[in-house]
Parts: C-alpha cells; sequence; structure tokens
C-alpha cells in the first residue's frame, strides 16, 4: 500500500485501481477492452517491480500475448472462472462416499464446509445441510457419534445430487451505470431467513438480471415469531446492500428492497414504540437504507422464498432462481405496486407494554412537610427543628440551649421522614415486585448484590424504596 501510495504521477490511475484489486497474492481487476490489457500489465509490472514485487502468470478471457492463459477453468480467489464464457462457477466435485462410512457430525460439518459459495449461487440448496446440522446439536450427539437413519438418508441424497449444481454458473461481468437498479429481496421461514440482491441493466435495448449476491442464515435455536425472522431478513439485506454500493463506490445507485412480510414493512416504515427486540433492528435498517426503498411483494412474487426455504439440489436447478424473477425483467408497471393497505395486527404484538397504576388517597394524607416544601435538604432541617421543638416540650426547655441543628438531628430527621412516607406510600410490601428487607433503622430497603457484601457495616448501603 506505501508503494500504490507514493508511485509517480504517470501511473497513479493504474496505481489507484491495484490498491483496490488485491486480495492478499492476488490482483482481480478488470480493463474495458483488449488494447487496455497490454498497456495496464506493462505498467503494473513497471510499479511492483520499483519494490521487487515480481508480478507474474497473468490470466484473462481476452486473448493477448501477455497473457499466460486465456482459455479453459481457472480459480479466482476459490472460484471457478470459466475463461471461455466469462462466468463464474463454484466447485461442487467432492470425493463419494461409500456405504461403510460412518456419517457423524464431525463427516456433516466438514462435508458442508466444502462448498465455498462467497456469492450465494448455491445458497438455497447448501441450506439443507445447515439445518440437519442445527437437528443434530439439538440431538446432543457427539462429534464422532453415529447419526440417526433418517438424518443420514437426508444427507447421502443431498451429497449425491449435489454434484449436479457444478454447471450453474453466474456472469462474472456486471454492467454496472446510473441507470442500473440493485433490486433486494428477503424472506423468513420457520427454521431460516435470509437475502438476495440483483442488478438490473438494460444492455443493447435488453433487460439484464444478474445475481450479485445472496447470504441465507439458520434461525436461532430459540424460537422466535415469524415477523421477528422476516424483521432479521430485512436486515440482513440492508447490510447486503450496503456493503455492495461500498464496494461499487457508487452510492448513488437506486435501490429497492422488497418483502412479503407486511408486519415487518410496517415496523420500519411507520415510527412506535416498539420492543427493544424490534427497535434494535429497525434502527439499524433505518441507518443502512432509506424508509421509502422498502415495498411489498407477494409471496409468490418473492424470489427470496426459496433461499428461505431450502431446496435439493435438483429442485434447486430446476428452478433456475439466479437468474432473478421474471417479472423484473418486465417494464416497472407490471411489478407490484408495493404499498400495504392496512396495519397488520401482529404489530401490536411487539408495541412497548405499559402500566397504569392508581392510587387512591382520598383516604389518606401525606406528610404537610412534603407537600409544602420542594426543596429536599430545606425539607430535612425544618422537620428536624419541629422534632427539637417536639423533643423541648417533652422534656425541661432549659436542657437544650444549642441554635444550630447537629448532624445526628438532621440524620435522624432524614430518617424520620423516611420512615413517614413509606408508612403513607408502601402500606402493602408484599405487594412489591422486588426483595426487601427492613434495617436497623426500621426502614424498608430493596436487597441487591451490594448488601450481601461481608464490608464493615460503616460501608452498608443499599437503596432506600421511596
Amino acid at each position: 500500500m506505501h508503494l500504490l501510495e507514493n508511485c509517480n504521477s504517470e501511473c497513479k490511475e493504474v496505481a489507484q485501481k491495484l490498491k483496490s484489486s488485491f486480495y492478499v497474492d492476488n490482483c482481480v481487476t478488470g480493463v474495458f477492452s483488449a488494447d487496455e490489457i497490454e498497456i495496464f500489465i506493462e505498467k503494473t509490472k513497471l510499479i511492483m517491480s520499483e519494490r521487487c514485487f515480481n508480478l507474474r502468470i497473468f490470466e484473462s478471457n481476452v486473448a493477448s500475448k501477455s497473457v499466460d492463459k486465456h482459455s479453459g477453468e481457472t480459480f479466482i480467489l476459490g472460484i471457478i472462472w470459466d475463461l471461455d464464457n466469462d462466468v463464474l462457477k463454484c466447485c461442487t466435485n467432492f470425493d463419494s462416499l461409500t456405504c461403510e462410512v460412518k456419517i457423524t457430525k464431525r463427516l456433516v460439518l466438514s462435508t458442508v464446509q466444502k462448498v465455498f459459495d462467497p456469492i450465494g449461487m448455491l445458497a438455497p440448496s447448501t441450506l439443507l445441510p445447515k439445518l440437519l446440522l442445527q437437528e443434530i446439536w439439538k440431538m446432543k450427539r457427539a462429534w464422532d457419534q453415529e447419526l440417526p437413519q433418517n438424518i443420514v438418508n437426508k444427507f447421502m441424497k443431498w451429497l449425491n445430487e449435489i454434484q449436479i449444481l457444478k454447471g450453474i454458473s453466474v456472469p462474472r461481468c456486471m454492467k454496472i451505470d446510473i441507470f442500473t437498479e440493485l433490486h433486494v429481496f428477503v424472506d423468513a421461514s420457520k427454521g431460516s431467513y435470509a437475502g438476495c440482491v440483483f442488478a438490473r441493466s438494460i444492455v443493447d435495448s435488453r433487460v439484464s438480471v444478474i445475481l450479485v449476491r445472496a447470504k441465507s442464515r439458520v434461525a436461532p435455536l430459540k424460537l422466535l415469531s415469524i415477523p421477528r425472522l422476516e424483521l432479521m431478513a430485512c436486515c440482513v439485506g440492508a447490510r447486503l446492500i450496503n456493503s455492495i454500493l461500498k464496494a461499487l463506490n457508487m452510492p448513488d445507485l437506486k435501490v429497492t428492497l422488497w418483502s412479503d412480510s407486511t408486519t415487518a414493512l410496517w415496523w420500519i416504515k411507520e415510527y412506535g414504540n416498539w420492543s427493544v427486540f424490534v427497535a434494535n433492528r429497525v434502527k439499524e435498517i433505518r441507518q443502512l437504507t432509506q424508509i421509502q426503498s422498502w415495498k411489498y411483494v407477494p409471496g409468490n412474487m418473492n424470489i427470496a422464498d426459496l433461499l428461505s426455504r431450502g431446496c435439493s439440489p435438483r429442485q434447486m436447478l430446476s428452478s433456475r432462481w439466479w437468474e432473478g424473477p421474471s417479472w423484473l425483467k418486465q417494464n416497472s408497471e407490471y411489478w407490484p405496486d408495493g404499498e400495504i393497505s392496512c396495519e397488520p395486527q401482529e404489530v401490536n404484538v411487539e408495541r412497548k407494554k405499559t402500566k397504569n397504576a392508581n392510587v387512591d388517597l382520598a383516604n389518606d394524607a401525606p406528610p404537610l412537610l412534603i407537600c409544602n416544601v420542594s426543596d429536599y435538604d430545606k425539607m430535612i432541617r425544618v422537620f428536624a427543628w419541629i422534632l427539637r421543638f417536639v423533643n423541648n416540650c417533652r422534656k425541661d426547655y432549659n436542657k437544650s440551649k444549642k441554635h444550630e441543628l447537629s448532624v445526628a438531628e438532621i440524620e435522624n430527621s432524614e430518617k424520620q421522614l423516611i420512615r413517614l412516607t413509606q408508612t403513607y406510600y408502601l402500606p402493602d410490601v408484599e405487594s412489591l415486585k422486588f426483595v426487601t428487607f427492613i434495617d436497623n433503622d426500621n426502614i424498608l430497603r430493596v436487597k441487591s448484590k451490594i448488601t450481601e457484601r461481608n464490608d464493615e457495616s460503616s460501608f452498608f448501603v443499599s437503596y432506600i424504596v421511596t
């Protein structure tokens, strides 16, 4: 990075491209024509050789004298790149398992992790083994303990069909311009939630829809309602589009986010006193996306429905979901209107619960001093003078000739007022919803971790119930 930031001005443009194109020891970038390949390779070698970085083995989908390979298949950051058709694929060539092999949790996990699919083009089919893994975790099986036959049958069926997905590919090149639109689809089911992003462009008077990225996640073990899972799917979609816009460095692209959950959309669009779970996720979604960009799509038109439910490799191959929804290739007048007709009933479930407490004070009266004096310190001192007066009336007046209040008198006044207040407002201690106790001064306090400490009595601190 230091080298690229301090290269000479003649190669500044190439250096800027290299800064965003290096991934460890691989440089992945592109040019617009075959003539630019020669110039780019020459300048790249010149820049990097200044500090003894030897760039070599250049591969491209266009033949050139500086390119070492321009036909067949090659690996690009773990993904197969078909140079002839300029498409990307995932590697699904796994070793077949014999009948003698014991199917364990360790084997299932290692097999699932062999599918390297950062784009998410195989997301619907790779979700099934993840759901199986979660089911195995619920059984609390050991790593090398043989799995039940029903689990083994599902896993072996998936493993035998995964080979047919090697033919699935997505275009490597996306032609992005100011007229390109990004469409995000999100959905959730009982077992998982997912999101996917498609780029819609008009190329040579034809509408082109290309999968940009997809992601599916297994639902937490703790059971959640479907509306909550739908909101989590919206959160995944917001994060996906935010990362894509940053990678493209085109924040002004038009973005539309589609969901078939009217409840989740209502939470996002409307301001309300929601529960902590909903409020936290709505806050993140609003920070990453525009509220007006969220629209409603019927469930049968939501392409993310397949990602959230999962399917077998054979079903996925026949669906061709990575090509996007068919209606997205038509004019916008044929798209769903995206409006929510009315407030769903499930919305109110996540509103914060408020409790009203009515206190009948008709036959009860608080101490007059509490109502007439608003300053706490003044109230304590006035009450201390009252107590001194009462004390002097009960005894010989000449025995108390002090003019200033002592610390003991002020502390005694405060304790007396607290006891009076608790007597008026807390007559039924057992109705309180927290653990209380009476201290040595006959004051009601709340029991907490601090009160349970073994400190000396001089450091004793607790909460007073007022």
